[in-house]
């Protein structure tokens, strides 16, 4: 099993587990698995990697987007840039974080401005 995430406080609410279970689903890929964690305090984060050995990667909520940078092993230049993660990885047993906000958000503007 490839198991995926979110995490964030509250995720309760979120879509992301239905359109990332759909989406799996869609592709033939069963065994993905996609799960809220919510996490109140991000001091909860390393135990969630330490007791999911099948966890591949998490995407990252309010209020850890920050937080979470502490954690991590090694941070992609988006979100060195930005200070902020929202998506983890981990490769070959590291934490590594990326931001992708930053990416749609620029992409959007440079659609807007040359529109």
């Amino acid at each position: 099993m490839k198991r995926f995430g979110l995490i964030g406080y509250p995720v309760s609410h979120s879509y992301s587990k239905k359109f990332f279970s759909e989406k799996f689903r869609h592709l033939g890929l069963m065994d993905h698995l996609y799960e809220l964690y919510e996490m109140k305090s991000i001091d909860s984060f390393p135990n969630l990697w330490d007791s999911n050995a099948d966890l591949v990667g998490v995407n990252v909520t309010v209020p850890h987007k920050q937080a979470v940078n502490k954690y991590l092993q090694h941070l992609d230049a988006s979100a060195e840039n930005v200070g902020a993660t929202n998506v983890v990885v981990r490769r070959d047993n590291e934490l590594i974080g990326y931001n992708t906000d930053y990416l749609a958000f620029k992409h959007s503007l440079e659609c807007w401005l040359d529109g």
